[in-house]
């Protein structure tokens, strides 16, 4: 099952806030899920889960400094 249109929609705002453009976004998503991506809608929906508790992560990791 693909990701859902909420799911692509949080990791494309985690992005933004992490100041990520499509190509270092989608090479994080990779590095995190373990497969490359080009699209976000290419994810499963396990996948996008992974990927957006990762970005959140980082997100909060770079909001404490």
């Amino acid at each position: 099952m693909n990701a859902t249109d909420a799911q692509i929609k949080y990791i494309e705002c985690l992005a933004i806030d992490l100041g990520l453009d499509r190509r270092r976004r989608n090479a994080h998503v990779a590095d995190c899920i373990g497969r490359p991506v080009s699209f976000l809608d290419q994810l499963t929906v396990a996948e996008a889960s992974k990927a957006i508790t990762y970005l959140k992560a980082l997100k909060d990791g770079e909001s404490s400094d």
